[in-house]
C-alpha cells in the first residue's frame, strides 16, 4: 500500500492562482450559484479517512477535509429533471456521477490532505473525492458543476474505461466497501 498520494494527471496542475479560483455550479438547478475557496470553506466542514483505489491497481487510505457535495446540491437546489451532474477540472478533464452518487455522505469536496491543504499536484484547491468510486471519477481541479438531464461521458470513459467505476471486489472486502 501507497503511503503518500500519488500527482498522477494528464497534464499538470493548471491554476496559477487559487486565491482566484471560483466553482461554478450552474445547469438544471433553481439557484446556479459561484463559490469561492473561502467561501467553500465556511461551509460546515467534513473530515475522512477513506480507501482511495487507482484503476492502475494501487490503493491507500488517505485523509481528506472539505465539505459534503450534498450541502452544495441542497444550496442549488437541482430541478426534478436533472439526474446526473457532470464535473469539470479547470484542464480538459471531465466526469460525471448518478446525483445519488453525488448525495452520498461519502462523496465530498476536498480541500484538505492529511492534516494540510491540498497540494495543487493532487488536485488543489478543490477536488471531487468519491471513495466508493475507482479514483478517475475523482476529479481534481474542479472549477464547475453542471447539473444535466443525462450522462456526460467523461475524459476516461471516452476512452474505453467503464462509466460506474466499480471497485473491484477484492478491494471492496479489504476496505469494508459497500
Amino acid at each position: 500500500m501507497l503511503r503518500k498520494l500519488p500527482a498522477l494527471d494528464i497534464e499538470g496542475p493548471p491554476i496559477a492562482d487559487p486565491g482566484q479560483w471560483r466553482l461554478k455550479v450552474d445547469g438544471m438547478v433553481e439557484r446556479p450559484r459561484t463559490y469561492s475557496i473561502q467561501e467553500i470553506r465556511a461551509l460546515e466542514p467534513a473530515e475522512a479517512t477513506v480507501p482511495f483505489v487507482c484503476v492502475e491497481g494501487w490503493d491507500m487510505w488517505v485523509k481528506w477535509k472539505g465539505v459534503r457535495l450534498r450541502r452544495i446540491i441542497e444550496d442549488v437546489k437541482p430541478l426534478p429533471e436533472a439526474c446526473w451532474l457532470t464535473f469539470y477540472s479547470c484542464s480538459e478533464y471531465t466526469d460525471s456521477l448518478f446525483i445519488k452518487d453525488a448525495m452520498d455522505d461519502r462523496t465530498m469536496l476536498a480541500y484538505g490532505y492529511e492534516d494540510g491543504e491540498l497540494p495543487a499536484e493532487n488536485g488543489g484547491p478543490l477536488r471531487l473525492v468519491v471513495p466508493f468510486k475507482l479514483a478517475y471519477k475523482s476529479v481534481k481541479w474542479l472549477q464547475r458543476i453542471s447539473f444535466v438531464g443525462s450522462e456526460e461521458p467523461g475524459y476516461w470513459e471516452k476512452m474505453g474505461y467503464p462509466p460506474e467505476a466499480g471497485i473491484p471486489d477484492g478491494t471492496k472486502m479489504k476496505y469494508g466497501l459497500r
